[in-house]
C-alpha cells in the first residue's frame, strides 16, 4: 500500500521537549495514525478498530469491563461504541451464564475478519515503523518500558491491561 506521511505528521518537537512521557505519548500518536491510514480501505474508524482489536487479544468472551479497561474507558462511552458495533454487525453482547449483570463480548463472523485485518494492519504498520531498528535496541526498549510500566503498577495497583 503506498504510504505518504506527509500530512499526518505532528509538527516537530521543540528542543528539550523530549521526556519520556511526552515520547511515549507522541509515539502512541503517530502509530494509532499509521494504523489509520492502514484501515481506511476497510472503512474503519480509530474507535472502532481499537476495540475490535482487544476483542480479539483478550481471548474468549471478555467482559465489557475487561474491555473497558483495556481501552480506558468509561462504561457509558463503551455502551454507546458497543451499540454500534453491534449494530453494523461486528460484535454481540450477551449475559454471562454465572452472572447475569455482567455482560460478555463476542466478534461475529464478520467482526472476526475485521480483526483479522486489525491485526495484519498492525503488524504491518510496527514492521514499517522499526525499519532501521535493531533486534537488540528493539528488545533494550521492550524491556525498559515494560519495567517501567511495572513500576507504575506496583505503585498505583493498576491491572494489567
Amino acid at each position: 500500500m503506498a504510504h505518504d506521511p506527509s500530512p499526518h505528521l505532528l509538527p516537530a518537537p521543540l528542543v528539550g521537549d523530549f521526556t519520556l512521557g511526552r515520547q511515549v505519548a507522541r509515539l502512541a500518536l503517530l502509530w494509532r495514525r499509521e494504523v489509520d491510514i492502514e484501515l481506511r480501505p476497510f472503512g474503519l474508524t480509530d474507535a472502532q478498530w481499537r476495540p475490535l482489536y482487544w476483542l480479539g487479544r483478550l481471548g474468549v468472551d471478555p467482559s465489557q469491563a475487561d474491555l473497558a479497561r483495556v481501552l480506558d474507558l468509561e462504561a457509558p462511552s463503551l455502551v454507546r461504541l458497543l451499540d454500534v458495533l453491534e449494530r453494523i454487525g461486528l460484535v454481540e453482547r450477551f449475559d454471562d451464564p454465572s452472572d447475569r449483570r455482567l455482560k460478555r463480548l463476542r466478534l461475529t463472523a464478520l467482526g472476526r475478519e475485521r480483526y483479522a485485518q486489525i491485526d495484519h494492519a498492525v503488524e504491518t504498520v510496527e514492521r514499517r515503523l522499526l525499519i532501521g531498528v535493531s533486534p537488540e535496541e528493539q528488545a533494550t526498549c521492550n524491556a525498559v518500558l515494560a519495567r517501567i510500566e511495572a513500576g507504575i503498577r506496583a505503585r498505583t495497583g493498576a491491572q494489567t491491561g
